[in-house]
Parts: C-alpha cells; structure tokens; sequence
C-alpha cells in the first residue's frame, strides 16, 4: 500500500507488480472504488492488478 497522492508510482506499478508483490496506491483505489461506485466495467490497463480487474468481487484469484 502505497498511500500518498503526491507520489508519482503508475510508471512502476506493473514492474513491482511483476516482482511478486501486488501494490495498492491511494489513487489506484480511489479511482476502483469511484469506478465500482458508477457501475462502470472499465478496467484500465497499465496500472496494476487492481485497476485490471483481478480484486473485483468474485474475481480474486491469489
């Protein structure tokens, strides 16, 4: 969990991603949840596991 706005981490989402380790941004998870919100399917590409889709409801898969 990376929580402050003011850091600049969606360039390097995917490459810690890809290190094993899953990354949560505040502004990540504010866009999901607004997202979610509105019914909207969209799954931003780029920006880590979240925002693809993989922590939607039913869809986790460790």
């Amino acid at each position: 969990m990376i929580s402050c706005a003011g850091i600049q981490v969606s360039d390097v989402i995917e490459e810690i991603e890809r290190a094993g380790k899953p990354v949560i941004t505040s502004n990540q998870a504010l866009l999901w949840h607004c997202l979610r919100t509105l019914g909207l399917a969209d799954r931003p590409t780029g920006f880590g596991s979240l925002l693809a889709g993989n922590f939607d409801k039913g869809t986790y898969l460790p």
